[in-house]
């Protein structure tokens, strides 16, 4: 929840923590809406930064984290997160640990590795397979949903798209 002190975007008339340069959303929850009541029974964390898509699939909801090159698995019985799963591509001699929107997005740490930023748009589900549009690769990612792998270990592989999938 956003605080005086931080700098906030509007998203539907709530303030969110959003970065300073580009007003990109900073933190990574959902909100569950009680229908009933009108209000906001609880949050959760997604795992990462600016979530963007969702669905639901045999009792976990999966949200791609588009500024964190991330997958989100949340528990739905529970509301908690319970993995991430990363979609970046790494570059030579790179660490996986990719984060576009933080507040040094335009500088910094030049002349290191780094992932190159997917930003997963969207998601769909079939089975324990995932299929994640990657925005700025031009590829939708076909993961690993099982749970047999590591985090970073679960992208089988892309099928090409045309400019920006979304």
């Amino acid at each position: 929840e956003a605080t005086s002190a931080d700098f906030t975007n509007d998203s539907s008339g709530t303030p969110i923590v959003a970065n300073k340069v580009n007003g990109s959303a900073v933190t990574g929850t959902i909100s569950v809406y009680d229908t009933t009541t009108g209000a906001i029974a609880a949050s959760i964390e997604t795992g990462g930064r600016h979530p963007t898509s969702m669905t639901v699939s045999g009792g976990y909801m999966f949200v791609t984290n588009t500024g964190s090159d991330n997958i989100g698995v949340i528990d739905l019985r529970t509301n908690r997160l319970e993995r991430t799963i990363s979609v970046a591509l790494p570059l030579p001699g790179s660490h996986q640990d990719n984060d576009w929107f933080h507040d040094d997005w335009f500088g910094g740490d030049e002349g290191h590795g780094h992932a190159f930023g997917a930003q997963p748009t969207s998601i769909a589900v079939v089975g324990s397979v995932a299929y994640v549009a990657l925005y700025t690769v031009n590829a939708i990612a076909v993961v690993d949903l099982s749970g047999g792998r590591d985090e970073h270990d679960c992208v089988l592989g892309y099928i090409p798209t045309a400019s920006t999938p979304s």
